[in-house]
Formats: structure tokens, sequence, C-alpha cells
């Protein structure tokens, strides 16, 4: 809106100035006499001359009226365009918008709604994560109902402010071009700098460069998949079993990270027979807290506030165990 109506209410006001000024120095009055004057012309109100004027103040009092009512044409003009049947909609929806974002917290921004941007979104609604997307223009092919989509070049500040960035709990940068996401990653970093950041990067040498932005972890798609293609000949029991834990259409297995809070039950010595016997499943990875070196659990290892247990099982019985150990 003030898009729209920011040239003519500037001319007004550009109007009112030039108004005020010009009968100090062409009647002599005062300003608040020229204001009054130049209220009740602009109004058309019609009250009568403060003082009777000159004809200098006469044809400037014309010029001014002209110069009015031009930029009062203008100003009606927007508004009724913003304000009519199709501008109006716009205008409640774009609203509408900006409250559900605003409204939006703990959620996860995805940057780039491409061929790998729709795969995390995928995954992401699967485990019923908050998702926002930010894309230079309207994707072609329809988002999913729950995501919220913020049509913007996300390398602008108030786009990122927009879509809630201080509040948002990670940031996936999937844009197709390196540069970009690196960018990206530095920009995110300093609006957001507990934000966990996941870049995309396709060539060697920019992956240290991302690391060096701020970015918490960088995924480069053709190493990826070529390692995955190759442990499925070497190791294809193991990758079938990996691959079908952490694939979202399959359902009876989950592997989970379960990050143990202050209070949390299972703070001391790790029982892996307890928790088999009584939660059906298996801790397979410790995580100590502020690090991402992932060693191997064991029984009678030490666990406390913030490390990350990296939990097997079925994933029914996996969140019951999660939400008994995080006291959620």
């Amino acid at each position: 809106m003030w898009r729209l109506l920011r040239t003519p209410v500037l001319s007004l006001g550009a109007v009112l100035v030039a108004g005020v000024a010009g009968f100090i120095v062409i009647e002599g009055w005062t300003p608040l006499e020229a204001l009054w004057m130049v209220g009740i012309t602009l109004s058309t109100i019609g009250y009568g001359e403060v003082h009777p004027l000159s004809d200098a103040g006469r044809v400037f009092t014309l010029l001014l009226i002209v110069a009015s009512l031009l930029v009062a044409g203008r100003a009606i003009a927007e508004l009724g365009g913003l304000l009519g049947e199709d501008g109006l909609a716009a205008t409640l929806r774009h609203w509408r918008q900006i409250g559900e974002l605003r409204a939006m917290k703990d959620h996860v921004i995805v940057i780039g709604y491409g061929r790998l941007g729709r795969e995390v979104v995928a995954d992401l609604l699967h485990h019923g994560v908050p998702v926002l997307v930010i894309d230079v223009a309207t994707p072609e092919l329809p988002l999913p109902g729950d995501v919220r989509l913020l049509v913007g070049d996300a390398t602008h500040d108030d786009v990122l402010e927009e879509a809630g960035i201080s509040r948002a709990r990670a940031v996936v940068v999937a844009t197709p071009q390196d540069a970009v996401n690196v960018y990206l990653t530095l920009t995110v970093r300093q609006l957001n700098p507990a934000a966990y950041v996941v870049t995309r990067i396709e060539d060697d040498g920019a992956v240290e460069k991302a690391r060096r932005a701020g970015a918490s972890r960088v995924f480069q798609p053709f190493h990826l998949s070529g390692n995955r293609m190759a442990q499925a000949v070497l190791r294809p029991g193991a990758a079938a079993f990996v691959e079908r834990a952490l694939d979202r259409t399959i359902e009876d297995l989950l592997l989970d990270d379960v990050i143990l809070p202050a209070g949390s039950p299972l703070r001391g010595v790790l029982d892996e027979r307890m928790l088999r016997d009584r939660f059906g499943v298996m801790v397979v990875a410790v995580a100590p807290a502020g690090s991402e070196h992932v060693g191997l659990a064991e029984s009678g290892r030490e666990v406390g506030v913030g490390d990350t247990l990296i939990v097997l099982g079925p994933p029914v019985k996996v969140r019951a165990f999660a939400s008994w150990a995080t006291g959620a």
C-alpha cells in the first residue's frame, strides 16, 4: 500500500509546503495564516481569503489549486485501484499472509523451491515441521497446503525478515547457484546466529567458503548421490537398512535424534538393556553437547544435558522414548 501511495502522499506534502512558503513570500503572511489559507484552498471549503490577495497572490492560488487537483486525482486513482475488486482482494490476501508469517516461529525456511527444495519440503512436512518457502517467483508446481510461500529475493534482508528469520529454527539454502548460496548463508548467519543452516554447494572450491560463511552443514548433491550409489554396490545390506530408516515413505522403522534437556530422567549412565526392555528402542550413537562428533553408544557411557542420542526403532516407540527422555 505504501509503495502505491508513496508518490501521491509525498507530492501532496510538497504542494502543502510550497503553498505555505508561497503565501509567506508573496503576501507577507505569518506561517499560521499561510497554512490556514493553503488548508481551506486545498480542501475547497471556501471560507474566504485570510487577507485580500494581490494579483500575484491570486495567480499563485490558481496554480496551487491546479497542482492540488492533479495530486489528488492521482491519489484517488491509486486508492481506487488498491480498493477495487481485484486490488482489494489482493491487498486482503497480502495482509493475511503477513499475519500468518508473523505468527510463525520455530519453523524452517527453505530458500529455493526447485527439485531439491521440493524434496526437502516433503521430508520436513512428513515430520510435522512448519515450513516457509522463499522463491523469486511463484513455483509452477503447487505447494502442499501447509507450506507458506513468500515470493521475493532472499538476498534482500527485508525479505528474510518478513519470513521471520529471527524466529526460525533452521534455514535450508537450496538454490542452484553456489555464489548465491554462500552469500545467503552469510546473510542468514548475521540475521540469526542461532539458526541451523544447511547449504547446498556444487563446486568443491565453494565448500570451505560456505563453512566460513556460517553453514552448519554443507551438502553436495552429486557427491552425496554418488556415495550412496557406491555404498549400494559395496554394502547393499547396510545401505538398504540406512535408507529404510531414513525414508519418509517407510513407516516401520525410524532413526531419530533425541537431545537431552536439563532435568531429563536419562542423565547419567546409559543403560541400553533398560531402554530395549522398557521402550523397545536402541541408542546406536551419541553426539556430545556442542559437538557433531558421533560416537558409538555403549552401556555404562555417561550422557548429560545437551547430548544428542541417535535412536533406532519403530516410530511409535521412538517417539514414546523421546517424550520420556525430554519430558515433552
